[in-house]
């Protein structure tokens, strides 16, 4: 018998070393988190896991409380695999004051500095067809009042950065073709995921799509270029909500339907390709959320719904809609207001059309530019002062000073294992 455990949360550590189960594989729905350690166990993307096991030979342990109900739901997409909800169960007995528990075994803090960075994300095109209320690119006077020019991502320059991936010490985990625009806009973004895959620089080659270009001809092309994971990001849960909220007069239906067709082609391909449908919640309501839930489920691997959050160097300009949420973009992990130090510099680097690269992947405005890739290499820059000063900067408690950063919510919603703040001053010795 084969015991699988979904969640690999504080939940998990916590009640995985007090109970002592035997568990040969850890599964989450969180892609941030496959290729992590928990407990010294690697976790895994669920849908490959569940394509390599009997339902008959596997039970599910599910460690992750409030999410139960979801968690079943999505394992009937892949099987009539038996679980088992873990909530509720003691984990060690032990004060907070005396013996506080540890930090996950993969706290980022405990990696730094990151030899490779754990996300590289190049951006095929930064324009964009939806005009979305919640998101900067949308803006057109804001992005003008920035002097953001967009542009697209040549396929030269692509292969240059492939190549300067190579000189990292090991492969970069994600690869993701998407940074501020609609990477199908890119003509070339199917032969991009191709020679990405050929080149073996990157466990996983991402893309997120606002999923209005997935005609059959280009779904087939990006399944056949070897795509890793698709996450189609759903602007509302009906026809009447994408209007208002796209200023376009692309509909949620026909959004479905392409899903569909992804979920089709995935099969007569063989694909194992992972298909993510993710929706923020702009005030949603609770039978409009369970309708985009049901909608979907049939066709995606995981459905994902997300909260908003604020951008930075955005002005007056309320991209939270007036909305007060309580946890972060991935809608599971606590907002703590006034968290000072972004974990993003230090993980990852975010090379934009122009060859320009970004230090964060909230820079929407190009103003947190560390390097050039038309000019340098990749690993330069990754370790090049330019870099390390932004990182110096947080850990000194100074992000309001960079422009890029003043008004930024996002981190505030980033897990605990992320969270640098209360060991800035151990790491501004290794990055001084």
């Amino acid at each position: 018998m084969t015991v699988v455990a979904w969640g690999a949360g504080q939940y998990f550590m916590n009640v995985k070393n007090h109970q002592g189960f035997q568990i040969q594989r850890l599964v989450d729905g969180d892609p941030m988190k496959w290729g992590t350690i928990r407990l010294g166990y690697t976790v895994e993307d669920p849908g490959k896991v569940f394509m390599e096991v009997d339902p008959a030979q596997t039970i599910v342990l599910i460690f992750a409380p409030g999410a139960e109900a979801d968690i079943r739901n999505t394992l009937l997409a892949y099987g009539p695999f038996p679980s088992i909800p873990m909530s509720g169960l003691p984990a060690a007995n032990r004060s907070p004051a005396q013996d506080p528990t540890p930090p996950p075994s993969d706290a980022l803090h405990k990696l730094l500095p990151l030899n490779t960075p754990t996300f590289v994300l190049v951006d095929p095109s930064d324009f964009c067809n939806f005009k979305c209320t919640f998101c900067p690119t949308g803006d057109e006077a804001l992005v003008a009042s920035r002097n953001r020019k967009n542009g697209f991502l040549s396929l030269e320059l692509f292969r240059k950065v492939l190549d300067d991936l190579k000189a990292f010490s090991s492969k970069v985990p994600i690869l993701s073709l998407h940074k501020d625009g609609e990477p199908y806009l890119n003509r070339n973004l199917e032969a991009m995921i191709a020679e990405a895959k050929a080149a073996k620089v990157a466990d996983w080659v991402c893309t997120t799509t606002n999923g209005s270009f997935l005609t059959p001809e280009r779904i087939h092309d990006t399944i056949a270029a070897g795509l890793d994971l698709m996450t189609v990001s759903i602007k509302h849960a009906h026809n009447e909500g994408y209007a208002d909220i796209t200023g376009t007069r692309v509909t949620y239906r026909q959004i479905l339907e392409s899903v569909r067709l992804v979920h089709e082609e995935k099969l007569r391909l063989h694909s194992s390709m992972q298909v993510v449908v993710r929706i923020t919640d702009t005030g949603l309501s609770e039978s409009e959320r369970a309708a985009f839930a049901s909608d979907f489920k049939p066709w995606v691997n995981q459905i994902d719904i997300g909260c908003i959050f604020g951008w930075g160097n955005s002005g007056s300009r309320d991209f939270m809609l007036g909305l007060d949420p309580k946890f972060g973009i991935d809608g599971r992990s606590p907002v703590h207001k006034g968290r000072r130090v972004c974990c993003q510099p230090f993980r990852m680097v975010c090379v934009n059309p122009d060859g320009r690269v970004s230090a964060c992947c909230g820079d929407w405005s190009k103003a947190l530019i560390v390097g050039d890739v038309n000019r340098e290499r990749l690993i330069d820059i990754w370790q090049g002062e330019a870099l390390r000063n932004i990182r110096r900067i947080h850990l000194l408690g100074l992000k309001d000073s960079l422009n890029a950063c003043v008004g930024c919510q996002f981190m505030e919603g980033l897990p605990d294992s992320l969270d640098l703040d209360a060991h800035a001053s151990e790491l501004i010795e290794k990055f001084s």
